[in-house]
């Protein structure tokens, strides 16, 4: 492990959205009207349907026996050492660690993660087997989820896995969620098709312990002008508990031949199967070309639903992209009103650099009823020479009107796909940016940040290949931890990946 040494860099914050924001409840909008004229598509029949002969079966023959004997023999029991091996790192003087969680032969990304009521740590992950004799070993991948305790140490790992006899089997799990009662929610994409970039979603409810509830299998049949059907693949981004046992859950539908993402939301019943869907699109009717619509989160609310996303606003005129707070009928997902929410400023091009930018955004209720929303700025992902924002944070009221608005940034030219930003239910957030500074070599900057005040910052210099997909884990005791993919060659283990477990207090010296 490299020494943690605390940055001399001066993080700022400062009005993101500022005055300029503003919400319109009621006046025709041009964003609004692009919803109406959509209102079609969102209540017509339901277009993200299931199809249980395509759900896979449990694990078994189809999975690589090496992998299976390292991630399931004894690991429950805990009597003999797991094969996700969590090497130290070394400790560090103050009361930060890291450890190198690998697979031996095997290749593993960290795609999403989520914190437990309890202090857990849930890790999706997207594996394949190094060894296996195929022209490309990634051709056959396997969805993992872990359980991560505050310290690192694996608790239990859950491998998924289809048993169709294909060439390619591609799956990756890109959403991990807990509900009230600890059952765990979980989604993966999937394709046994390479010829396709088209995926279905698989979502899987599993108890506290990875034990499986249900699984169902779904896949879009929407179209639009540009895209037909078939072209769609929908990504879950946000899950909750509905009424008798249903989940909502909520994401963005996107299309392998164009930007048209859309929102879409869905109300599943207690045994996981379709009741309505709806799909909102930032598209106009006559062909015009936006930059879509992102599906981040939802509640339920006082018998209704709330739909939480961005649409993501369009280049021609410049336009900056809008939250969009919408609240749907429980029974069937139409429509009964829509907020909006977006920065304004006299130059058009820093109005847009100040809005937020894809799959990089999070909804978060706090505490004392207030909710933030934050994500990664597209002057983050714009690559300027000088970046002056990198996050953006905008916090509502119980009832959604706008409490308060900044934005966190640096002079520091980052790399976008590893910036992140996450806060938890208390208030407090974390973020992190990396500088690359060479192939497999980087310095890594870490805040946290509370009442908009910056608590403790930090730089760790990596040795090692870091995409993104990273994420945080924050505990009651306000520590916390990153995780992060770590590619990284040891001749000791034959290992070629590992993830890495970060743990942090803002008490460090």
């Amino acid at each position: 492990m490299h020494r943690l040494l605390h940055t001399t860099l001066i993080l700022c914050t400062c009005l993101l959205l500022g005055s300029g924001l503003y919400a319109q409840p009621g006046k025709e909008t041009h964003q609004s009207r692009l919803l109406k004229e959509l209102r079609a598509i969102a209540e017509r029949p339901p277009y993200l349907t299931s199809d249980t002969r395509s759900t896979p079966s449990a694990p078994g023959t189809m999975v690589s026996p090496a992998l299976q004997l390292q991630l399931q023999k004894e690991l429950a029991r805990r009597k003999s050492k797991p094969a996700l091996t969590a090497r130290p790192g070394g400790q560090c003087e103050d009361t930060s660690f890291v450890k190198l969680i690998g697979l031996k032969n095997a290749v593993v990304y960290v795609q999403t993660l989520t914190t437990t009521a309890d202090d857990g740590v849930l890790v999706g992950l997207l594996m394949w087997d190094s060894t296996k004799n195929l022209p490309q070993p990634s051709w056959i991948q396997y969805g993992v989820l872990a359980r991560l305790d505050p310290r690192g140490e694996i608790e239990w790992v859950k491998q998924f896995d289809d048993l169709s006899n294909t060439p390619q089997n591609l799956m990756y799990i890109n959403g991990v969620f807990e509900l009230t009662n600890g059952d765990i929610v979980c989604s993966a994409s999937w394709n046994t098709d390479g010829s396709s970039s088209v995926y279905n979603t698989l979502i899987y409810r599993l108890d506290r312990n990875g034990n499986e509830r249900w699984r169902n299998t779904f896949k879009s049949n929407v179209g639009i002008f540009n895209s037909p059907s078939g072209t769609f693949t929908f990504d879950l981004e946000g899950v909750t508990e509905g009424l008798n046992g249903d989940l909502i859950i909520a994401g963005t539908t996107r299309s392998n031949l164009s930007s048209g993402k859309m929102e879409t939301i869905a109300r599943l019943n207690n045994a996981g199967k379709l009741v309505w869907d709806a799909n909102y699109l930032n598209y106009g009717t006559d062909g015009s070309y936006r930059f879509g619509a992102e599906g981040i989160s939802a509640m339920v609310q006082n018998g209704e639903v709330i739909l939480i996303g961005i649409s993501h606003g369009t280049n021609n005129p410049v336009t900056s992209g809008a939250i969009n707070i919408s609240r749907l009928r429980y029974s069937d997902g139409t429509t009964i009103n829509n907020r909006f929410f977006r920065p304004i400023y006299p130059d058009k091009n820093l109005e847009f650099y100040k809005g937020f930018s894809f799959w990089k955004n999070q909804w978060q209720r706090l505490n004392n009823g207030h909710y933030v929303f934050s994500g990664v700025l597209y002057a983050d992902l714009s690559g300027l020479s000088t970046v002056g924002d990198h996050f953006g944070v905008v916090e509502f009221d119980a009832q959604f009107n706008l409490v308060d608005a900044y934005s966190i940034g640096s002079t520091l030219k980052s790399n976008y796909y590893n910036s992140k930003i996450d806060f938890s239910s208390s208030g407090k957030g974390l973020f992190t940016i990396l500088e690359y500074i060479g192939s497999y070599v980087g310095n890594v900057y870490f805040g946290s940040i509370e009442n908009k005040q910056i608590l403790k910052e930090r730089k760790a210099y990596i040795e090692g290949g870091m995409p993104g997909n990273n994420g945080f884990a924050i505990f009651k005791d306000k520590s916390y931890a990153y995780v992060q993919t770590n590619f990284q060659l040891d001749a000791a283990t034959n290992a070629t990946s590992y993830f890495e477990f970060r743990k942090m207090h803002d008490s460090d010296t």
